[in-house]
């Protein structure tokens, strides 16, 4: 399956087992299709998930796109950790909405946090590597 176009206004960079998203505008449908193919690429290279996404310039997310996060239940199955940076106050809400939602659905941990800066996500996700990388080496 190939991957969606890539839409206006988000940024992906991959630096080693970390991608760093940012984005500028909503986080819509598009959005989320094209970051889900992110997702999967990622778990695939090192069986766990190291996400840094700066929503500074980020709108709201749209309703398609909270339904196709929370029920996109494959991603769930890599261990990993999200870093949210420069969240407003309703980015924030409706993260840990979906986000708590998802973990709910799938019985599973999700690890993510929200930071002022990139320097004390980045911070975090390195403390977050380690732990990511004993869990994935204790699975049979």
């Amino acid at each position: 399956m190939s991957a969606p176009p890539k839409p206006e206004g988000l940024t992906i960079t991959f630096e080693d087992d970390l991608v760093v998203v940012r984005l500028r505008g909503d986080y819509d449908l598009a959005v989320e299709q094209y970051i889900a193919t992110v997702r999967a690429e990622i778990a695939a290279r090192g069986g766990y998930r190291l996400s840094l996404m700066d929503v500074t310039e980020a709108g709201t997310v749209t309703r398609e796109a909270r339904h196709a996060l929370v029920n996109y239940r494959d991603q769930w199955n890599t261990p990993g950790s999200l870093a949210l940076v420069g969240a407003s106050f309703t980015v924030r809400t409706l993260a840990t909405m979906m986000l708590s939602a998802a973990r709910m659905l799938t019985r599973r941990p999700i690890h993510f946090r929200f930071f002022a800066t990139e320097e004390e996500g980045r911070a975090w996700l390195a403390k977050e590597r380690e732990r990511v990388k004993m869990q994935r080496a204790s699975k049979p």
